[in-house]
């Protein structure tokens, strides 16, 4: 997140340059409709960052759920060497 925001704040300076450069060519409305543009790209990121992190994160959890029941079902020793295991869902 920390990069997303510093990566703003430097494309933001160079609008900001870009602006200084140009002043007496550029109104203000579309000065406006440039931080716009700029401020909901890294939103939109921001989010899919977020949404995809969230959804690994949540993957990850269900598969070391599912290996710790699988680890932890019981193991009935009929006769050496047959063997069960219990599973239970």
């Amino acid at each position: 997140m920390r990069e997303y925001m510093s990566n703003q704040r430097v494309v933001l300076h160079y609008l900001k340059e870009f602006i200084k450069q140009r002043q007496d060519e550029i109104d203000i409305d579309r000065i406006f409709y440039w931080y716009d543009l700029i401020s909901e790209a890294f939103n939109i990121s921001i989010h899919v960052f977020i949404q995809q992190y969230v959804k690994n994160t949540t993957e990850k959890l269900v598969a070391q759920r599912d290996m710790i029941y699988e680890l932890s079902s019981p193991v009935i020793v009929l006769k050496k060497p047959d063997c069960v295991i219990a599973i239970s869902r």
